[in-house]
C-alpha cells in the first residue's frame, strides 16, 4: 500500500472522527484498532464501535470505509511510538508543539540506530 494521503494526528479520542489507534503487538509488529463513537442515522443516535486488531493498511482502509458508510467527518490517527509509522501508508502530521527540526534528538546525536523525535 503506497499512499500519498495526509493523516491528522490525534493524541486522544477525537469526537466525530474515526480513530485509527496504532500500537506494537507482542511480536513487535505494528497493528491497529479502528474506533468510532456515536453517530447519527436518519436523526437517530447510533452507538459507536471498534474493530481490530488488524494490520495498519487494513485499518486505514477500514477507517475510510466506516467514515463513508456512517457519514463520519474524517479519520484521525494515533500511534504509541512514531517509529511504528511507515511512510508508505501516507504522511502523518507531526505531534502538536513539535518543531520541524526536531529530527535530531539526543538518540540521533548519540549515534543510535533507531530514529526518534524530540517533542517539546
Amino acid at each position: 500500500m503506497t499512499n500519498d494521503r495526509e493523516y491528522l494526528r490525534a493524541l486522544e479520542a477525537a469526537e466525530g472522527k474515526v480513530h485509527v489507534q496504532i500500537f506494537e503487538d507482542s511480536d513487535g509488529f505494528p497493528m491497529a484498532n479502528v474506533v468510532w463513537g456515536l453517530w447519527i442515522s436518519d436523526g437517530v443516535p447510533r452507538p459507536g464501535s471498534s474493530e481490530g486488531p488488524m494490520s495498519v493498511p487494513n485499518a486505514l482502509r477500514r477507517a475510510d470505509e466506516v467514515a463513508a458508510l456512517y457519514e463520519i467527518d474524517g479519520v484521525v490517527v494515533s500511534v504509541t511510538d512514531d517509529r511504528l509509522w511507515d511512510e508508505a501508508w501516507g504522511f502523518l502530521q507531526p505531534r502538536p508543539g513539535s518543531t520541524e527540526d526536531a529530527d535530531e534528538s539526543a538518540d540521533d546525536l548519540a549515534g543510535n540506530d533507531v530514529p526518534t523525535r524530540q517533542w517539546i
